[in-house]
């Protein structure tokens, strides 16, 4: 009798480990232009489509390092409820440069709302930032925080759990 049991068992634990394996979703990201910014595979194509991401839970962003990623005005991207999200350049050895072109009234930045294991590697945010738009801070507001309107930022995270930056740098910011 144990041995059945046994078997069962050896079973069960192959249904569960077939069950749980999760994929991870690699996308690499050639660089892109003002002329070129929101098409289907830059940048802002994958964070700020169309207000919402494009990206899904296990997914690493790879932006090339040999050229920008732009940014059009007006776009302060909210990333919200993900998990296991990486956003890094292709390359070790270099950064990948996130440019935003900023109007007169600036509001260019990434927001990250209900994250879970978020990772921004080796990358460079240049003339980012600026006034969060009425929009954004409606669905900041939604996760129970108050942020007034007129708040700046180039960089937000909100209620973000397991959080690394490393290589992260801004210059130019507004």
């Amino acid at each position: 009798v144990p041995a059945v049991y046994h078997k069962m068992l050896v079973y069960t634990i192959v249904l569960v480990a077939l069950f749980s394996t999760v994929i991870t979703i690699v996308i690499d990201v050639p660089g892109s232009t003002v002329d070129n910014a929101t098409s289907p595979g830059s940048l802002q194509y994958y964070l700020c489509a169309n207000g919402s991401t494009a990206i899904t839970h296990h997914s690493i962003l790879h932006l090339s390092s040999s050229s920008h990623h732009t940014i059009l005005p007006g776009h302060f991207c909210l990333i919200a409820h993900l998990s296991n999200v990486t956003i890094t350049s292709d390359s070790s050895d270099n950064i990948a440069h996130i440019v935003c072109h900023n109007a007169t009234a600036p509001t260019t930045g990434l927001g990250f709302i209900n994250m879970t294991h978020l990772t921004l590697h080796n990358l460079h945010f240049s003339h980012c930032g600026g006034t969060i738009s009425s929009e954004s801070v409606s669905s900041i507001n939604e996760s129970r925080i108050y942020f007034p309107p007129g708040q700046t930022a180039v960089l937000l995270f909100n209620h973000c759990h397991h959080l690394t930056i490393c290589g992260v740098s801004v210059d130019g910011q507004y």
